[in-house]
């Protein structure tokens, strides 16, 4: 299981390139671990209510002259029902990726961020 926050994707070209190779890697060795049986899935969370992503927004209010909740604002704004994801729903969602209920799912990248579109 690998975790890829799609949230940096919109942080730069060189973020951008670095969680697209966590992709392909996990693609590639997918690929060559499933004739052992192993399965390799990433997923990729959404801004998740967590103490990182309250100091990457507190250092982002810092810089643009902002609350903390301004920036959580923004970051919910991005949500269709209106507010970030929680560290359970995301919890919710690798403990499936490792039951036997998700043992056609090999080589995917799994977004869980609510209906955002990144």
């Amino acid at each position: 299981m690998n975790g890829c926050p799609v949230a940096g994707l919109l942080n730069g070209a060189i973020n951008r390139i670095r969680k697209s190779l966590v992709r392909v890697w996990s693609t590639s060795y997918a690929i060559e671990l499933a004739p052992a049986g192993v399965q390799v899935v990433t997923f990729m969370p959404g801004w998740v209510r967590t103490a990182m992503a309250d100091r990457s927004g507190d250092a982002e209010a810092a810089r643009r002259g902002l609350s903390r909740a301004e920036v959580w604002a923004e970051r919910d704004a991005l949500y269709p029902r209106g507010r970030s994801l929680e560290p359970a729903e995301i919890a919710a969602t690798i403990a499936f990726l490792c039951s036997e209920a998700a043992s056609g799912v090999n080589g995917e990248a799994i977004t869980v961020a609510a209906g955002a579109l990144w």
